[in-house]
């Protein structure tokens, strides 16, 4: 079965789930977050759905500063990774510790059908107007506005960038004017 279809299967079967079922998905993850990893690492599809239709963030990061995408992909967890990315959000841009994106992750796996998924959502610029792709038309084009939106909010460098930046010049100025006064 596709992952298109069994995404499908996930939406109805989600739309079924009893307030009692609900309620034992989300202790999996209530109180802690983190949690999504390890039911990631299980492959559990529900719970990964219900913590992220519950608030879990698809940014979070662990201690390696990996994000759910990159275990996903690591994992080589299809379905989890396009419930995943039907959370917009800037985690497939996301650096992990190891200064990975999660379509690096799962090349370096060996993941290739999840690397071309992943590929498009974290360079969907190029994909948006082709007519075959592996994810919807609207996925594509909301992680292309996404995208832009960050980079426009990102193309101020940081205060702490700039106060470093006046520092290492005043130091240089300063070093130029000793250099002189010793020269004269």
């Amino acid at each position: 079965m596709s992952t298109d279809k069994r995404l499908q299967t996930l939406t109805k079967y989600l739309e079924t789930v009893g307030p009692e079922e609900a309620a034992r998905q989300l202790d999996k993850t209530k109180g802690n977050p983190e949690a999504i990893f390890e039911l990631i690492q299980q492959g559990d599809v529900v719970g990964v759905a219900i913590a992220m239709q519950n608030g879990i963030k698809p940014d979070i990061t662990d201690e390696n500063g990996m994000t759910p995408s990159h275990h996903a992909a690591a994992k080589d967890a299809q379905l989890i990774n396009r419930v995943l990315s039907g959370y917009v959000s800037g985690a497939p841009l996301m650096r992990d510790d190891q200064n990975r994106l999660p379509l690096d992750t799962a090349r370096e796996a060996g993941h290739d059908e999840l690397g071309n998924v992943l590929q498009e959502i974290t360079y969907p610029e190029l994909f948006q107007d082709q007519p075959e792709t592996n994810l919807p038309s609207d996925l594509i084009k909301a992680y292309a506005e996404k995208n832009h939106q960050l980079e426009q909010t990102s193309t101020a460098p940081p205060v702490e960038t700039i106060t470093k930046v006046q520092s290492i010049e005043q130091t240089i100025k300063a070093r130029k004017q000793q250099d002189r006064s010793r020269d004269h």
